[in-house]
């Protein structure tokens, strides 16, 4: 049985054609060494360091990006809260100018009361001080009646016409305060239309 079967040297694959599956042609003016497998390695880690790098790169420009992004985003959510906190203290404000308006309403509406009140007043004050002057013209007449009978019963100063000297010196008073009485009821005439146009 032995001798029937013939056995053949296999193909035996030298060292060389090893190294020739594992390295490429070397090029004679740049010898790369004798580990052509560690050579290869070297070629491949040069791929894989070239790849980290532009990962590294595109990852700092993604980190770049989120800065700018976040640092935009952080400005205006603070200019969104300024504005908020604006619009909040422009609706107090409104709110107090509304009280402000409302209240210079009800002043106008009193000055132009108080203009209407004083008006009146002045008439009045006008009205007394007319009648007081008839009453001085009757009073100036009177005396001038009196000095002209020349009766020795109306001498001055003695009976009924001392109390007539007394009128007439009361009246002189009361006639007196007519002008200080007018300046001061025109001033508040003034002072009330210049509140009013205000």
């Amino acid at each position: 049985m032995i001798t029937e079967h013939v056995y053949e040297l296999l193909e035996q694959e030298t060292w060389e054609d090893k190294i020739k599956e594992c390295c490429q042609t070397e090029n004679p003016d740049d010898p790369k060494g004798c580990d052509c497998c560690y050579d290869t390695w070297l070629e491949e880690l040069k791929g894989v360091k070239t790849r980290y790098s532009e990962a590294e790169e595109q990852a700092k420009l993604l980190a770049a990006e989120l800065a700018f992004v976040s640092d935009r985003r952080n400005k205006l959510k603070s200019w969104y809260d300024e504005l908020t906190k604006a619009d909040e203290l422009a609706r107090q404000l409104c709110d107090q100018i509304e009280v402000f308006i409302d209240q210079i309403g009800k002043v106008s509406s009193n000055t132009r009361l108080a203009v209407k009140a004083i008006k009146i007043l002045y008439c009045m004050i006008r009205d007394f001080y007319m009648q007081i002057d008839l009453i001085k013209v009757r009073y100036d007449y009177l005396i001038n009646c009196i000095r002209c009978l020349n009766e020795p019963a109306l001498a001055p100063g003695t009976g009924v016409v001392k109390c007539l000297e007394e009128f007439g010196k009361k009246l002189d008073v009361v006639i007196a305060t007519r002008d200080e009485l007018i300046k001061m009821v025109m001033t508040a005439i003034y002072q009330a239309y210049r509140i009013r146009k205000k």
